[in-house]
């Protein structure tokens, strides 16, 4: 799919290109004597005034040619081109100028995408959809389905204003007001606290999760879910009678199991079927080390799990915001950097599944087994291909001034 997306978006990257070129060119009196487009046998060739359109069986490239463009020829006096029509006519600042335009205005397209993209999608509302083990959260007493709407007399209208509110409160407790149910209450919570190699304070986490939906990502190969007739698409509504919103909720009830089988209503294609899963007794395993957790008496611990991975929905990367790696106030620049890797699992998801999200990806979890799998959004590799031709084409802008693009060179001069 992403190939297919690339593949499309690299017309509209060279479209884009070619109409910026003419657009900066036009006020300079240079006027186009050539437009290209499509790749491959021509299959149809037209005049508009004096220039020359051809269209080509794939529409897989698009280039215009100026008038003037083989400084070459003009160089050698064997044609003197067309006058101020003709590009290298003019002087090579001018001509750098209409060159770097267009890689200009790629970079700026692929910031746009991506910046206007993420604008679109919601922010994680201020849910709790799911409590790290031993974490601060757990701590201070907050439970799955908790809706904190307070954090020190400020309003939290997203998860991400909780954490602005922990990064400027430095490790200091901190007074929340949580909703549950239809009562009120109020909780303190504390961070751990660590310092950046600058001597910046760095929250070390929360261990909250955005709040997720019931809907079934993907189920695992001869896992009692697969077993069991779940299906990846399917919405889980309930579990032994009892109604489930959010995929914490469902993990918490396959854990209660105790690997005891339990009645799983699912939703599918608007339909709903009752399903029986038994799920299987596995070791809890440390997210941090995947060492085994022991009880009290130096046991491992084990668990229900069914083999099912959640759709976390709308949580999108755009700062560091799960696990014990809380976003800095810094991090709000990195929804502008590209495919830079956001390590913000690190105490969440073993040491080889690190670099799973990047800027601009939508998360899928495996809270039984502490997996996090990242899914690109549509837009995401059309803002790649504008930003990386951008770049290429930057310096290259250079040559294309001085001596013209290859394909204009080899053109001789109306």
């Amino acid at each position: 799919m992403t190939f297919l997306i690339y593949l499309l978006a690299l017309p509209l990257a060279l479209l884009v290109r070619e109409i910026v070129y003419a657009i900066v060119a036009f006020p300079m009196g240079v006027r186009i004597r050539r437009v290209v487009l499509g790749a491959g046998p021509v299959i149809k060739k037209f005049y508009r005034g004096r220039m020359e359109v051809e269209l080509a069986t794939l529409p897989l490239f698009f280039s215009i040619l100026f008038f003037g463009s083989n400084p070459t020829a003009q160089a050698n006096g064997e044609q003197e081109g067309t006058g101020e029509l003709g590009l290298f006519r003019h002087s090579y600042g001018k001509r750098l100028f209409v060159f770097l335009s267009g890689s200009v205005a790629l970079l700026l397209l692929g910031w746009g995408i991506l910046i206007i993209g993420g604008m679109l999608l919601p922010p994680p509302a201020p849910v709790v959809g799911g409590i790290e083990a031993y974490s601060p959260a757990e701590d201070a007493g907050l439970e799955v389905g908790d809706r904190i709407f307070s954090a020190d007399g400020a309003d939290v209208r997203y998860l991400f204003d909780l954490y602005k509110k922990v990064y400027q409160n430095k490790g200091n407790p901190l007074d929340i007001k949580v909703q549950r149910g239809n009562d009120v209450m109020e909780l303190t919570i504390t961070t751990d606290e660590c310092f950046g190699p600058r001597g910046e304070f760095i929250p070390q986490g929360l261990g909250i999760l955005a709040p997720s939906q019931t809907r079934v990502l993907r189920v695992l190969p001869d896992q009692p879910a697969a077993k069991g007739g779940i299906q990846g698409g399917d919405w889980i509504r309930e579990i032994d009678g009892k109604p489930v919103e959010l995929w914490a909720q469902v993990v918490d009830a396959i854990t209660a199991s105790n690997g005891e089988e339990v009645e799983i209503v699912v939703e599918r294609a608007g339909e709903r079927k009752t399903l029986h899963v038994k799920p299987k007794m596995q070791v809890w395993r440390s997210h941090e080390t995947g060492a085994p957790i022991l009880d009290a008496e130096g046991k491992p611990q084990t668990r229900a799990m069914m083999g099912a991975v959640g759709d976390l929905g709308n949580m999108h990367v755009t700062e560091a915001s799960m696990g014990r790696a809380v976003a800095q106030a810094t991090s709000q620049a990195i929804p502008l950097a590209l495919s830079v890797p956001v390590r913000a699992f690190e105490t969440f998801v073993p040491e080889n599944n690190l670099d799973v999200g990047r800027v601009g990806d939508s998360l899928s979890i495996d809270l039984e087994n502490g997996m996090i799998e990242a899914r690109r959004p549509w837009y995401r590799p059309i803002a790649e291909l504008f930003l990386l031709m951008g770049l290429f084409l930057l310096p290259y802008s250079f040559v294309q001034a001085k001596r013209g693009r290859a394909s204009q060179i080899a053109e001789e001069d109306e």
